[in-house]
């Protein structure tokens, strides 16, 4: 009597963890250029003209705390969960103007963020790591050329695995 095996070995398996995965659906292929909101943990820099003297810029990196706010010289706490770059500068032109700045010029750069970022790991994989996410329309064959390609040639499987965005679902 012969066995017949469904698979090769524990190789060909389905992890556990991956087994209420599913197929990709059309939103995962296109790419959304919605402006980046952000979210505690990021790194922005705000610069704010003439807000410590005359003729002088204010300039500095924040830290998004766990609560989504930031502490600004002369504006105090801003919420800033979920606001984008643009938003937030006219949210902080808000607060500044006509009190202390009659015509405040500000600007909001994001410098780092951790929801910008991926993981790619197995044994697949040349350089596993923590990498940025460069640009809105980054895909799953560049996230692997930048962990260096794979370093076998017969890779089955792939898993994606994100966190869902309500707006997305």
């Amino acid at each position: 009597m012969n066995v017949i095996l469904d698979s090769l070995g524990v190789a060909e398996e389905t992890p556990v963890v991956w087994e209420e995965g599913e197929e990709p659906r059309l939103i995962d292929t296109i790419a959304m250029k919605d402006d980046y909101k952000f979210m505690s943990g990021d790194i922005i820099r705000v610069y704010i003209y003439e807000l410590l003297g005359q003729g002088t810029s204010y300039e500095n990196d924040f830290i998004v705390s766990e609560t989504g706010r930031i502490s600004i010289p002369e504006a105090g706490m801003i919420d800033v969960t979920g606001m984008s770059e643009t938003s937030l500068e006219q949210r902080i032109k808000q607060v500044l103007s006509p009190n202390i700045l009659i015509n405040p010029l500000v600007t909001v750069t994001l410098l780092s963020s951790q929801q910008r970022s991926f993981s790619i790991l197995g044994d697949g994989v040349s350089v596993p790591n923590r990498y940025a996410i460069p640009r809105h329309d980054f895909r799953l064959l560049d996230a692997i050329a930048q962990a260096g390609g794979s370093r076998q040639f017969n890779v089955s499987y792939i898993y994606v695995s994100r966190l869902e965005d309500e707006k997305h679902n």
